[in-house]
């Protein structure tokens, strides 16, 4: 089970991280920085995004980690913290303004379902915020992301070498952007609406 992998490596998992954050740290800030209204973070982990957010955001965040919320926890100021599976979210359909994922679709066993929950319970004008790392289109890359991919997985729980640009189109989301950040193609922002 994952969120036992995730708990296990709660304590040390930002340390892990901090060559990737250092770099993504800035992304994270100007992706959140126009938000307004309700938002839904799925994948919240240790909470990196927590500071990031405009005060006015009424925020709601997940994960199904009891550790990662545990550590998120301490960080966390007014946003409603739920262990929750990204698959199945417990949310009205249409109640958030916003759903934000960074770096954490790579984790979750089934993305197509927490695509389709995202969707779901984000409202008719809302908009989905996601930072991932993907398969790149460079052949040399994609194809050392998929040999490397079984064992990253094993070892931190998630895969390097996933299409979710072609996984938000397969939902019926419309991508309104898509920009490379990181590494060439393979850190990518992407902006989705209904």
């Amino acid at each position: 089970m994952k969120s036992k992998k995730y708990d296990n490596l709660a304590k040390i998992y930002d340390l892990i991280d901090l060559p990737l954050e250092w770099k993504i740290s800035k992304f994270r800030k100007k992706l959140l920085k126009g938000l307004h209204g309700k938002v839904l973070e799925i994948g919240l982990g240790t909470g990196k995004n927590l500071k990031h957010y405009p005060s006015d955001v009424s925020l709601d965040a997940v994960d199904a980690s009891q550790g990662m919320l545990s550590i998120a926890e301490k960080r966390n100021k007014d946003a409603r913290l739920h262990r929750m599976d990204a698959e199945k979210l417990s949310f009205n359909d249409n109640s958030f303004d916003a759903v934000v994922c960074t770096l954490s679709l790579c984790s979750i066993e089934k993305p197509l379902n927490a695509l389709r929950e995202m969707k779901r319970v984000m409202k008719k004008n809302g908009k989905i915020l996601l930072i991932e790392h993907v398969r790149s289109r460079n052949k040399a890359i994609s194809f050392f992301q998929k040999i490397a991919s079984p064992v990253w997985k094993l070892m931190f729980g998630c895969s390097l070498d996933r299409d979710t640009g072609k996984s938000i189109e397969k939902v019926g989301l419309s991508i309104e952007s898509e920009k490379s950040i990181f590494l060439g193609d393979v850190f990518r922002v992407f902006i989705c609406r209904k």
